[in-house]
């Protein structure tokens, strides 16, 4: 079966400044929460992914979103502070890693 996947990035404007490239750590230090209405969809499609290979999955699409991006795809290199959504399930790129949000 196939999982729906959306890259999401913040929209760029003087609310968000605060949030960009901003680990999650960093976020509440500062009193900040991740909230989607912030977030633009950059980029969205269909692939399979087991539901116990998703941690190797984000991994994979991290390196591929980094190099040549696919057609259709409006925003920059996968980069902390944007979200990948499987499925509902919302991933926030961290420092290191992606966290479930």
């Amino acid at each position: 079966m196939k999982s729906s996947i959306k890259i999401l990035q913040l929209k760029e404007t003087k609310e968000t400044r605060n949030y960009s490239f901003a680990s999650l750590e960093l976020l509440e230090s500062m009193g900040l929460k991740v909230s989607l209405d912030n977030y633009r969809v950059v980029y969205e499609y269909e692939d399979e992914i087991a539901p116990n290979a998703v941690d190797a999955e984000l991994e994979r699409m991290y390196m591929r979103f980094q190099g040549v991006k696919p057609e259709g795809y409006t925003g920059h290199s996968l980069s902390v502070s944007d979200i990948v959504q499987i499925d509902g399930t919302n991933y926030y790129v961290d420092d290191y890693g992606f966290q479930k949000v």
